[in-house]
């Protein structure tokens, strides 16, 4: 039975793992033949430098196959609706999860190797001590990229879950171990902690997660255990029959709209991922504020990862956790659901891009008494550039036409694909080239909307249509 879970990850995950070291290869050759080598005088600070081009591309390809491969081991179960084949084989989930485990662990295994091996072909690492630390790394964004997976409904939630609890554990561990030991034994000359403390603070971050993880799991055979000990106890204890549950009376009452429990419905399920995209949002808002980069040159591809994430997650979980029969059961019709879930996201949409341009919004109005008196408008002082006061009444297309274009595409691509990051990933090309065809014409003269807007609404209007007609389901 373990044989066999194995064999199935590694013929669900090959396809993947194949395509992601065909493309990591092309990217790594030709970082190796065009991009700037390492700088040696450069700080580690500096990533781009410190690493070069090629090094710093053969570092993510290793975190993204290791955060990817654990990702989707229990996730994607829960996306493909396959999760409950798993939980019926004759198997604890002890047995299950340390099956899929090393399925994981394998595919990691070859897809670092190859990495590794052809970034070290290539000089792109430097020293054998890099390689050590990249292979780490990419073990390490396993781990993460496990828990994430069986907490999450998706492989893409996995990853959001991931990244922000990787961060988290890694301060409280710092402050546990690290801050200690550089208090009361720092290495001679500096404030650093030994490399005792260092190896203890890696093996911590490979541990918490995969305990997490194994815990989590398996919490419903424990859960099973606790309550089949709990019977034979009662039963020993008392000759009576155990008294019945009420049974629970469902009254259908008269036919209503429905639209309240749609809109609660649309904002439970948009919570979990809300909440973690936001902190994304958020987060990217205040990386606009560094000085070197410019935020009007950054909004688009941020504004359409916004409307992506936004757009593909409307019926994520329908696709994932088998709400869909809901709608069936409780006969509500397809197109007032379709209608209210869209509008829901739609306003989610626009969350996020307040959260985008919140921090410069609130630095633009610290700086408003003095970037008045020079006749700049609040939102060149917002995006610090005179494009914003330049393109007049078109910088609104500007701001929203990523966003609005990759909502579209992202809700039309999570309807056609069932996982949501494969959706995700064609709704970013889809979606970015149609709307990067508009910004000649923006920044030469202007559009008119229905030029602009057509698109996407004929897009929604397709979405629609895929939905189901508008009748009563069941």
């Amino acid at each position: 039975m373990v044989r066999a879970i194995i064999w199935k990850e590694l013929r669900e995950q090959g396809l993947i793992a194949l395509t992601l070291l065909v493309l990591g290869s092309g990217i790594l050759v030709a970082a190796a033949m065009f991009a700037d080598p390492p700088t040696t005088a450069a700080s580690p600070a500096d990533v781009l430098r410190y690493y070069g081009a090629g090094g710093l591309a053969t570092i993510l390809l290793a975190v993204t196959a290791g955060t990817v491969s654990g990702g989707a081991l229990f996730a994607a179960e829960r996306e493909a609706g396959t999760i409950g084949f798993l939980e019926s084989l004759p198997a604890s989930r002890w047995q299950i999860w340390q099956a899929k485990v090393a399925a994981g662990a394998l595919l990691v295994v070859v897809q670092a190797g190859v990495i590794l091996g052809l970034g070290v072909a290539l000089d792109l690492l430097g020293s054998p001590g890099t390689v050590v630390r990249v292979a780490r790394d990419s073990v390490t964004a396993f781990a993460w990229g496990l828990l994430g997976s069986t907490l999450a409904r998706t492989t893409l939630g996995s990853v959001g879950i991931a990244v922000p609890a990787a961060v988290g554990v890694a301060v409280v561990v710092a402050v546990v171990v690290l801050l200690p030991l550089a208090l009361l034994m720092p290495v001679a000359g500096t404030s650093l902690p030994p490399a005792g403390g260092w190896l203890v603070f890696r093996v911590l971050m490979i541990a918490i997660p995969l305990a997490l993880s194994a815990w989590v799991f398996t919490r419903p055979d424990r859960d099973r255990a606790t309550d089949d000990l709990a019977t034979r106890a009662w039963v020993a204890g008392s000759a009576a029959p155990r008294p019945a549950e009420p049974p629970g009376s469902a009254d259908p009452g008269r036919p209503r709209k429905g639209l309240k429990a749609l809109a609660w419905l649309s904002a439970r399920q948009l919570l979990g991922p809300g909440a973690v995209i936001s902190a994304f949002a958020l987060a990217f808002g205040l990386f606009l504020l560094l000085p070197p980069v410019h935020p009007l040159l950054f909004w688009p591809p941020l504004a359409l990862a916004a409307g992506v994430l936004a757009g593909v997650t409307v019926f994520a979980d329908e696709q994932a956790g088998r709400m869909a029969a809901f709608w069936g059961e409780r006969r509500l019709p397809v197109g007032r659901a379709w209608a209210v879930k869209v509008g829901t996201h739609l306003l989610f949409t626009g969350w996020l891009l307040v959260l985008l341009a919140a921090p410069s919004a609130v630095r633009a109005a610290a700086d408003a008494g003095l970037t008045t008196g020079r006749g700049h408008s609040f939102l060149a002082t917002l995006f610090r550039s005179p494009l914003a006061e330049q393109l007049r009444d078109q910088v609104w297309k500007y701001l929203l036409v990523p966003a609005v274009y990759g909502f579209a595409a992202g809700h039309v691509c999570g309807m056609l694909f069932r996982k949501a990051v494969v959706g995700a990933g064609v709704a970013t090309l889809v979606g970015g080239t149609a709307a990067a065809l508009w910004l000649p014409s923006l920044l030469a003269g202007g559009l008119r909307h229905w030029q602009v807007w057509l698109p996407p609404a004929l897009a929604l209007a397709t979405a629609r249509l895929l939905a189901g007609p508008g009748g009563r389901t069941g």
